[in-house]
């Protein structure tokens, strides 16, 4: 359920979520995608929202 959900996202978004499912952190992510720290954080709390909608 989870996989068809993170499917349903744009390529950013599912690139955020693997990568932070893939336990890296925030710097390290910031750092592959070139977003800030806070940034990458706003975006994976507004992913995990999409992410609980869309499976709901």
């Amino acid at each position: 359920m989870l996989h068809d959900a993170i499917n349903q996202l744009d390529a950013i978004e599912k690139s955020i979520i693997l990568l932070y499912l893939e336990d890296k952190s925030y710097h390290e992510i910031s750092e592959i995608t070139g977003f800030s720290k806070t940034n990458v954080g706003v975006k994976l709390n507004r992913i995990k929202t999409k992410l609980s909608n869309i499976i709901k």
